[in-house]
C-alpha cells in the first residue's frame, strides 16, 4: 500500500476523575472490549496515544523514545517494578487530534493542535483502522475532516461552480445571438 491516511478527531468532553481516553489505529483482526483489554507485552496490535500521561503505547507498553517497537525493552505501565511513568504529549478537552499513518514507512505520527508528539511509532503493520477508547460513559470525540480533504473537497466545489457558470455564460450569449438574428441585426 502507498500514502498516507489521516484521521482528525476533536475532543469534545472527556472525564477527567475517570481513567482517561485514548486513540490510535488497531489491527483489523482486534475484537473490540476483548483485546483492547490485553495488558499483556504480547498485544502488538493496538498502537495507543493516552490522554493522561501523553504516552504512546503498543497494547500496553510504552513505546521508546526511539519509535522502534521491534527492540522495545520497556516495562508495561502496570508492571510491579514501574514507579513514576515517564510524560509525553498529555491532551483533553477541546483539543483537535490528528493521527498520520504512513502506508509506505510503516510509521505512525500523532498531533495535538497541530504539533506533531516527538515520537514516531515504526513497524505498525497489517491492515489497520481508527480507534478510540472512551473510559467514560461522558466522553465523546468528533470525527473531522483531515484538512487537505477538506482543500480538495473546496477546490472541486469551486471548480465545478466555474464549469457551471461558463455553461450558463455559453447558454446567454447563444441565446442573445439567436435574438439578434431573428432581429436581423446579425
Amino acid at each position: 500500500p502507498e500514502g498516507l491516511v489521516e484521521w482528525v478527531l476533536k475532543v469534545e468532553e472527556l472525564d477527567e476523575s475517570g481513567l482517561g481516553m485514548r486513540i490510535g489505529v488497531v489491527h483489523t483482526s482486534v475484537v473490540a472490549g476483548t483485546d483492547w483489554n490485553d495488558y499483556s507485552g504480547s498485544n502488538n496490535r493496538t498502537w495507543w496515544w493516552n490522554n493522561y500521561s501523553g504516552q504512546l503505547f503498543v497494547g500496553d507498553m510504552v513505546v521508546p523514545e526511539s519509535g522502534n517497537i521491534l527492540s522495545m525493552e520497556i516495562l508495561s505501565q502496570w508492571a510491579p517494578g514501574r514507579t513514576q511513568p515517564e510524560m509525553g504529549m498529555p491532551w483533553g478537552k477541546g483539543d483537535v487530534l490528528t493521527i498520520n499513518l504512513d502506508l509506505e514507512s510503516c510509521e505512525l505520527r500523532f498531533f495535538r493542535n497541530g504539533i506533531m508528539v516527538p515520537i514516531v511509532i515504526q513497524n505498525v503493520y497489517g491492515e489497520v483502522t481508527l480507534a478510540v477508547q472512551l473510559m467514560s460513559k461522558r466522553d465523546s470525540v468528533v470525527l473531522l475532516e483531515p484538512l487537505q480533504q477538506k482543500l480538495e473537497r473546496i477546490e472541486r466545489v469551486k471548480q465545478e461552480e466555474r464549469e457551471r457558470l461558463e455553461q450558463e455564460r455559453l447558454i446567454r450569449d447563444a441565446k442573445r445571438k439567436a435574438a439578434l438574428a431573428s432581429l436581423g441585426l446579425v
